[in-house]
C-alpha cells in the first residue's frame, strides 16, 4: 500500500538579475517571477523597488486564500 502525501501552498520563484556580477546587478533590470502549486497562478515582478515586493507579498497572500 502506498502512501501519498499531499502537497499544497509551495510557491516556486526564479530571480533574474543583469549586470556583471551578482553584487553589481541593475536593480531597474531586475525581474523574477513566481508559480504557485498547485494552482499554477503566476507572479511576475521587474524592478527591485518596495512597491515590487510589496505586491508580492499581497500575491503570495493570495494563493493562501485558494
Amino acid at each position: 500500500m502506498s502512501k501519498e502525501i499531499a502537497i499544497k501552498n509551495l510557491i516556486f520563484v526564479d530571480c533574474e538579475g543583469h549586470g556583471p556580477a551578482p553584487t553589481l546587478n541593475d536593480a531597474v533590470a531586475f525581474e523574477f517571477g513566481a508559480v504557485a502549486y498547485p494552482s499554477k497562478q503566476t507572479f511576475h515582478g521587474t524592478g527591485a523597488t518596495k512597491e515590487t515586493f510589496e505586491d508580492f507579498d499581497k500575491w503570495i497572500a493570495s494563493q493562501k486564500k485558494l
